[in-house]
Order: structure tokens, then sequence, then C-alpha cells
């Protein structure tokens, strides 16, 4: 899986880095002191650290690069951090990087999903696992009736009905003949939400009853371990990473399981 630059903390590192995910090394110092325009030798230089970019210079590695405005804005922040001549102006540097870090970890921006806009319907919807459930299930042709969803989920047909109803009058499945249709596209819960830690428990307390079962086809892990301030970092990102290779994964799939993923890594204090 591809490095992301968010982990490092030089600039330089961030040049190599991108250096290396080109095809094509032969002259590429060269290319990139044409692009940058500056001397190839003093290209060199800042790489093995003797030399700094200027600013002007790291734009145009940027450019050269085809690094996305957030990666521009961190690479840059990078350079103004190296080249900055006091603890203090160092720490302003330090926490604006912090800041694109924890911008670049926002899911809801990188898997590009909605969000239910109304409190109510949050309320309702985050209440339980089993809104979510019963919502996505109606993807599956084979789960699109009350009697299916009921034999599926082990619950009276009544209390499907209840559900589906429910889900309808928020828009979230529809009713086409005799189906219950998936009515609407992914949705994501901001952190900000009063209902995320509600949600996660919801998830995560179903987990645990998947994990009991002697003969469950599901993948459970749980380790607590201590580890180094750069390689949380780096963990936390693969697994960011991994979440939108999920997303990309996932989203086009052909319905035909209901599955719960569920990610906890964070550090314990």
């Amino acid at each position: 899986m591809k490095k992301t630059l968010f982990v490092l903390d030089s600039y330089v590192d961030v040049i190599e880095l991108k250096m290396s995910e080109l095809s094509e090394q032969w002259g590429l110092i060269s290319k990139m002191a044409i692009a940058c325009e500056c001397q190839r030798s003093h290209l060199s230089k800042v790489l093995k650290g003797h030399l700094h970019l200027t600013l002007e210079q790291a734009q145009r590695i940027g450019e050269f690069f085809k690094m996305n405005e957030l990666e521009t804005e961190y690479f840059l922040c990078l350079v103004e951090l190296e080249r900055a001549g006091s603890q203090g102006l160092k720490r302003r540097f330090q926490s604006r990087l912090t800041k694109i870090r924890q911008q670049n970890e926002n899911l809801k921006e990188r898997l590009n999903v909605a969000e239910i806009e109304s409190t109510h319907q949050q309320l309702i919807y985050y209440s339980c696992w089993i809104w979510s459930a019963i919502h996505v299930a109606t993807s599956i042709p084979e789960l699109q009736s009350v009697a299916a969803l009921a034999r599926h989920f082990r619950i009276s047909e009544t209390e499907i009905e209840y559900y589906i109803k429910t889900l309808e009058s928020m828009d979230f499945v529809k009713k086409v003949g005799p189906r219950w249709i998936y009515n609407s596209q992914s949705i994501h819960l901001s952190n900000s939400s009063p209902m995320i830690g509600i949600h996660h428990n919801n998830w995560r307390a179903r987990a645990v009853m998947d994990s009991q079962k002697i003969q469950s086809a599901g993948l459970h892990y749980t380790v607590v371990q201590s580890l180094s301030k750069s390689d949380f970092l780096k963990l936390k990102n693969l697994m960011l990473q991994t979440i939108e290779h999920f997303s990309k994964t996932a989203g086009p799939s052909k319905s035909e399981e209901l599955i719960n993923f569920s990610l906890d890594f964070y550090k314990v204090d």
C-alpha cells in the first residue's frame, strides 16, 4: 500500500518519497532542478541537508510532483519549519502541521460521503445497530421483504414492519411492489456528533456478540501494546488508507452479504 507523506517530518523525506514513486528515475534530479529553476548542484546539496529550498522552489517542486492542495500545504509547512530560526516560530509551524494531518484524517472528506442532517433522524438511526443493519440489508435482493428480514435478524415481522416503515418515513428505503428497496447514498457520522459514541458502542457490542459464536466466520483482534510516537502516526495513516481502500472496494461491490467493519486504534491515556 502506498506510503503517505503526512507521516513524514522532513521535506527532504517527502521529496525522496515522491521520487521513489516515479517509474522514470534517469535524470530526475536534473529535471527537478529545471522545474524549480535552480542549479542541479544546489538541489543535490538540498537533498543532502546542506542547504534549504526557498518557498518558491518548494512550490515548484510540489507542482513538478503534481501534489494535491493539502499535500502541497503540508510540504511547504515542512520547509517553513526547517527554515524557522526560533523555537516560537517552529512551534507555530508544528501546530499547523498537526492541523493539516487532522484535516487529512477527516474520513467524511476522504470518503466523500453524506451525513444525516436531521438531529431527530440521527437520534433514531444511531440509537441501536438494528436501524442501520435493516437499512443496508435492503440493498440485498434476498432481504427485500419483511419476512426475509425477520428470518435473517431473528426478530418478529411486527418489529420489522415498525423499523422498515420508520426508515421509509426518513426516506432511507422505498416500497417498490412487494419489495423494500435501499434508497440512500452512503452516510457517515461526524466525529463532532453527540451520537458518535453511541453508534460505535452499538456496533462494538454487536461485534462482541459475533466473537462469542463458536463457529463465527468473523475476524476479531484485540491487542494492547506500546510503540513510538512516529510509528503511531504511520500505523494510523496506514489504517486510514485501508479504510479508503475498503470504501472504494465495497462501494461498487455486488450486494450479497451484510457485514460490519469496525476498527479501533487509539492512544490509551
